[in-house]
Parts: structure tokens; sequence; C-alpha cells
């Protein structure tokens, strides 16, 4: 899974952030909370992959 991250201001323009971090969860199913750093690919888009946390993938 790929997650890709575009930071906005209130008025819809890119907002060029130091650092994005991702926090999830699922509670209701026993999932603590886990972080990831998102990866900056240009200004005010961020990616993050996550293939570990994946059933299926090693």
């Amino acid at each position: 899974m790929e997650v890709s991250i575009n930071v906005l201001t209130g008025e819809f323009q890119r907002l060029d952030a130091k650092e994005v971090t991702l926090v999830l969860s699922k509670p209701d199913s026993g999932i603590e909370p886990f972080k990831r750093q998102a990866v900056r690919l240009n200004e005010g888009t961020w990616s993050e992959r996550f293939r570990r946390f994946l059933s299926n993938e090693r």
C-alpha cells in the first residue's frame, strides 16, 4: 500500500511543510497506533509505503 499526501493551506494552495508524520490505528480491531515518517516527493506532496504491515508481504 502506498499513501500520497498533499499538504494544503486553508485556501487550497500547496504548503511547504518541513516534515509529515502519518499516525494510523484501528482500536476496535486491537491495532495500536503506529507512526511513519513520509518522504517528500516535491513541494507539498509526500509519500509513504507500507510493505511490512500488509499480511501477504514481508
